[in-house]
């Protein structure tokens, strides 16, 4: 299976509406059919650049409930983030 990497900038367009790739992300996500594979450290900065957003905190809190959405833990090596060469 394919896995897909969700970084911080996609994230944060995603639950951030006035963000200039805002539609982007979420026409993005409509085309992946694959579990998104994030990890803490992506989460670290996501949580940091929404905490102007309203809602922004809690809404990356309720995509992490979802189970397409796969946290890799362990470490902030790229290997431990799925980005393995």
């Amino acid at each position: 299976m394919r896995a897909i990497i969700a970084d911080t900038g996609p994230l944060v367009a995603l639950l951030n509406r006035r963000d200039q790739f805002h539609a982007w992300a979420v026409d993005s996500l409509k085309t992946i059919k694959e579990p998104l594979h994030t990890c803490e450290a992506v989460l670290t900065e996501a949580f940091f650049r929404l905490s102007h957003v309203p809602r922004g905190q809690e809404q990356l809190l309720d995509l992490l409930t979802e189970p397409d959405v796969i946290v890799l833990t362990g470490g902030s090596t790229t290997t431990e983030c799925g980005l393995s060469s």
